[in-house]
């Protein structure tokens, strides 16, 4: 009676045992150190141990073997939602993770406006979590993970689900912590995300370390074998016998078929005659070697698959033979075309006559262009070659025309940040101790404000720039009135800022506010010398705000921009973004901000740092302006803070 029950236990137990899975090791010897105050990446692909790696310094995992030593006190964003209980509400979330993180609940109580403040969930916070959006759940996660003053900070990814704006808010505040002597191990697939947080990044694959060192280095080798692997996954080892072997024109197979007869002597689809009729159509006869080529074979490109090689080529056939048209019918060849159009040949220098001619309608509102400079200049005796560049009766100028919306966006993402920068910049912007016009004609070193060129806000936040973040080398791009504000800066600071000027036609009182005066253009400048410069340092660039064939501004955008190190701050002049240039600028030809607009739109790691005319638009800044500062990453805090933290 109880025999077919045994039976089935002992095939359960026997199938069981049979399909037990084998043993996955997420982890293989994995070793490292991360010291105080590093900020450092784990990429990998899906499944590589990124997570579990995360998992175990974070003590949420226990390995099988090894040892984990984990030094101060830690928060970890691994899982969306993780230790909030959906039934309670954000402020009691907030009571509880704190309480996890080791805070006291007075210390909590302190934190809490900052914490709901950074959070940006407003009265949400008073409703349960399980009302809450992923966005809204991973912003109150972050804000009292960062908020309570960890030694280090462990972050798997979810910054992933929030928008745009706060996503740069996090990176913002991850950066700052970074810059106090925090630790930070993170993991996120965005390279340009861990670029800007990171210098040193780990590289996983299949539970194995791969690569450990700078992050340049680990990201080119990570994505150079996912390359490899793509190529691998995506074009393997073809069959041979599925392969057929390359044909050479005139040698294409086709199975004999019985066809009517053709009245022709030559065959429509082919250029070279038909192979004898085969009376009985086996499968395909082996390819027909032609005993001579047909009067004119037809130049096939490459023959890689063979069904491109078959079709009818769109060239002409020569003359008095015949070709296909549209409608499948015969077409005779004419004649060849009388007039066969001509290489272009590029025009030469233009003559005497031309010259004259191009000065006398360049004298109303036409520019001159330095080539031996590169640069453009404005109308004086230089001897120069004058070239005309009027559009405007091609392209008229649209009135009204709206901001750029592309621009606009991206600027309105950054409110939050512009204005914790002008609360910093605050104190310096006001300079009561400039002058209209100075006093004594013969000061070469003093600024005044009716200098036309450089003024305004633009003087006023380029010396508050220098003040508040105090820049070990400025290199300034041109040279004038700017200098002098520059100098100021420094002067009144007492800082050792070094200032050097790149100028090809300097100014001889320049000599007097500048270290160094380097009398060349930019394009003669060798590119290792903006290479050299160190984060926190700033480049002051205001050229002839034209791009054109190798002229500065596509020379700066181009070649010295890509070289820059992390934590240069650039400024670019005459920038109105994301406004049109204003309508007396036309006969200027400006078009550099346009360069500019393209360059932020699709460059994450260049950030729109303080855009003057943009801000004074919004009401932070109570003057106007056309200054355009911009960053490559953060900008390095004078005295950073360091607090001792060890994660090995």
């Amino acid at each position: 009676m109880h025999k077919p029950r045994r039976l089935l236990r002992s095939h359960l137990k026997e199938l069981m045992t049979r399909h037990r899975p084998e043993r996955f090791q997420a982890l293989r010897d994995v070793s490292f150190e991360v010291n105080p105050g590093e900020s450092v990446a784990i990429i990998g692909r899906n499944g590589a141990g990124k997570s579990t790696l995360l998992g175990l310094v974070a003590g949420l995992v226990d390995p099988d073997s090894g040892q984990i030593i984990v030094n101060g006190r830690g928060a970890a964003l691994l899982q969306l939602g993780s230790g909030f209980h959906s039934d309670l509400t954000g402020i009691e979330n907030i009571h509880l993770n704190a309480s996890v993180l080791g805070v006291s609940r007075q210390r909590t109580e302190e934190l809490m406006d900052e914490i709901i403040e950074f959070s940006g969930i407003g009265d949400f916070v008073h409703e349960p979590v399980r009302s809450y959006s992923s966005g809204m759940v991973m912003r109150l996660a972050f804000s009292v993970a960062v908020c309570v003053d960890p030694d280090f900070l462990i972050i798997d990814e979810v910054l992933a689900v929030g928008d745009r704006a706060f996503q740069d808010k996090c990176v913002e505040r991850i950066y700052k912590l970074h810059q106090a002597g925090k630790t930070i191990l993170c993991v996120s697939h965005a390279a340009a995300t861990v670029r800007e947080l990171c210098q040193r990044a780990i590289w996983l694959d299949e539970g194995v370390l791969r690569m450990d060192g700078p992050i340049e280095e680990v990201i080119a080798a990570y994505e150079s074998g996912l390359n490899l692997r793509a190529v691998h996954l995506n074009d393997p080892a073809p069959d041979p016998e599925l392969v057929a072997p390359p044909v050479e024109a005139g040698e294409i197979e086709e199975p004999a078929v019985e066809e009517p007869a053709v009245e022709e002597p030559t065959p429509v689809e082919e250029p070279a005659p038909e192979p004898p009729p085969v009376a009985d159509p086996e499968p395909a006869p082996p390819p027909i070697q032609e005993p001579e080529p047909p009067p004119a074979p037809i130049e096939e490109p490459e023959p890689e698959p063979i069904l491109e090689a078959a079709l009818p080529s769109e060239e002409p056939a020569p003359e008095g033979e015949a070709s296909v048209g549209e409608s499948g019918e015969l077409a005779e060849i004419g004649e060849p075309p009388a007039e066969e159009i001509a290489p272009y040949v590029p025009p030469g220098p233009p003559c005497e006559e031309e010259l004259a001619y191009i000065k006398a309608l360049v004298l109303e509102h036409y520019c001159f262009v330095d080539y031996q400079n590169r640069t453009l200049m404005p109308q004086t005796n230089v001897p120069a070659l004058i070239v005309p560049i009027d559009y405007e009766e091609v392209v008229p100028r649209e009135k009204g025309r709206d901001p750029y919306a592309a621009i606009t966006s991206l600027l309105e993402t950054r409110i939050w940040a512009y204005e914790e920068l002008h609360t910093r910049l605050e104190p310096f912007l006001e300079l009561p101790d400039v002058a209209d016009e100075l006093a004594d004609p013969t000061d070469e070193v003093s600024p005044f404000w009716k200098n036309i060129f450089f003024t305004g806000m633009d003087a006023r936040a380029a010396y508050a720039l220098i003040r508040a973040y105090v820049p070990g080398r400025i290199v300034e791009i041109g040279s004038g009135n700017s200098t002098r504000f520059l100098r100021k800066a420094i002067r009144d600071g007492k800082l050792k800022t070094q200032i050097t000027c790149i100028d090809p036609s300097p100014r001889l009182s320049i000599k007097a506010v500048a270290d160094e005066v380097r009398e060349e253009s930019l394009i003669a400048t060798p590119l290792e010398y903006f290479a050299s410069l160190q984060p926190g340092d700033f480049v002051f660039f205001d050229g002839s705000h034209i791009c054109f064939h190798d002229s500065d501004v596509t020379h700066f955008f181009l070649r010295v921009m890509p070289m820059l190190p992390k934590g240069v701050l650039v400024h670019v002049h005459d920038i109105y973004l994301p406004e049109e240039y204003p309508e007396h600028f036309d006969i200027r030809y400006y078009n550099e901000q346009y360069m500019l607009a393209a360059f932020l739109l699709w460059n994450s790691s260049w950030k729109p740092f303080l855009p003057v005319h943009f801000l004074h638009g919004r009401g932070i800044l109570n003057a106007d302006g056309c200054s355009f500062w911009l960053m490559n990453g953060h900008l390095t805090e004078p005295e950073p803070v360091r607090r001792r933290s060890r994660v090995r």
